[in-house]
């Protein structure tokens, strides 16, 4: 046995279980996320993810009984693998879990992916800036704070924003069924179909900050669908309300709004009838609030507080501005402006930045605590 790589997998797997959990409540993953699966993120079926929860975790969001057996006929490599391993994770991870029942941002920094340009020892240092919210025992939102292009002399640049969900909203209480919400460009193939983008299109751009997430959407003439959608699986709520161009729901004393530049419609007919909302048009853009009884008392005075606000969309610029009462001004652009109350907002420079995991960009040391441990992971 070669212990000095049995040790290397160890901690990359450890790693890899702590930046899971980072975006986690409960049984629930949530936020910003690549490589999505048009069932698992439309809350249809369980996803390999959900079986390495329940394997290490002893928590799931789906039925164990009905999805298991199913499941382990068809993803040998993810859930059979991790049964038969010797691999046990680290007592922190379980300590953080055991202990993580409090509010908190979660910032992470990533290495774009491609898979055929550069070798590991020399990746690119264009980076993803993500950003998750995740408020204990109701909701987890996350966006994608800004992306950087592929260097030019890349080739599979077309793999920018490749499967990805760049912003969503889900509901984490456990004694209740998961709703999501997000917003998205459809795809138009079967690697990215109606649900999870198409490929090469780069069309959304979203800026989060605390509660709020924007996205502004420039189809051009990239692709036949002209419009974006979103998944809003309407009979999931307590209540929906809408007044003009916002659409508010409660979900116990949860509660969201979604408002859309562009005129929108609900979808009325076949799969998607009371689940999709559909907003015509090759420019538009979104404003997504979520928030709870604690933040904004009643249902009826979040929704006070969130019509009374300003949204302002400039079409030549691409440029979104929202003014929200007594909380800070936000205003983005498709490139990278990013602006909380009109000072830049300064992007994440760390790889991880939480309660939890804290490393700087490029060192090889991340440091994890939790209540009752602290532990440095090095990777050379």
């Amino acid at each position: 046995k070669d212990t000095e790589l049995m040790e290397l997998v160890k901690t990359t797997l450890n790693i890899l279980l702590l930046d899971m959990i980072s975006d986690m409540d409960g049984n629930s993953y949530g936020g910003a996320r690549g490589r999505v699966k048009e069932k698992t993120i439309i809350g249809e079926r369980n996803s390999p993810l959900d079986e390495i929860i329940y394997i290490y975790f002893g928590k799931s969001a789906w039925d164990i009984k009905t999805f298991y057996p199913e499941f382990i006929k068809t993803n040998w490599t993810t859930s059979n693998q991790a049964i038969m391993s010797s691999f046990i994770p680290d007592k922190i991870i379980y300590d953080i879990i055991k202990n993580k029942n409090f509010n908190y941002i979660n910032e992470e920094r990533k290495h774009l992916h491609n898979t055929e340009d550069l070798l590991p020892e020399d990746p690119t240092d264009a980076s993803i800036y993500k950003y998750t919210k995740v408020v204990a025992g109701k909701y987890i939102l996350g966006a994608i704070q800004y992306q950087d292009d592929y260097p030019s002399y890349i080739k599979s640049s077309n793999y920018a924003k490749h499967q990805q969900l760049e912003w969503s909203f889900i509901s984490t209480e456990e004694s209740r069924e998961k709703v999501q919400i997000f917003t998205h460009h459809p795809g138009n193939s079967v690697q990215h179909s109606y649900w999870i983008g198409d490929w090469g299109c780069g069309c959304i751009s979203t800026f989060q900050n605390n509660g709020i997430v924007l996205a502004i959407f420039n189809i051009g003439t990239f692709d036949k669908f002209k419009f974006i959608h979103a998944y809003y699986p309407k009979d999931k709520f307590d209540e929906v309300v809408e007044n003009e161009r916002w659409i508010f729901s409660r979900l116990g004393d949860v509660y969201t709004a979604l408002y859309f530049v562009n005129e929108y419609y609900w979808t009325t007919s076949g799969e998607w009838s009371g689940k999709e909302i559909i907003s015509k048009g090759t420019i538009n853009a979104n404003v997504f609030v979520a928030g709870d009884v604690n933040e904004y008392g009643s249902f009826g005075n979040f929704i006070n507080n969130v019509s009374n606000s300003i949204v302002l969309f400039n079409r030549k610029k691409l440029e979104l501005k929202f003014n929200f009462v007594d909380r800070p001004t936000l205003l983005m652009d498709f490139r990278g402006k990013r602006e909380v109350n009109g000072i830049s907002y300064p992007l994440n420079k760390k790889l991880y930045s939480s309660p939890f995991m804290n490393a700087d960009w490029g060192s090889n040391t991340i440091n994890v605590s939790s209540t009752n441990m602290s532990k440095k992971y090095l990777i050379n």
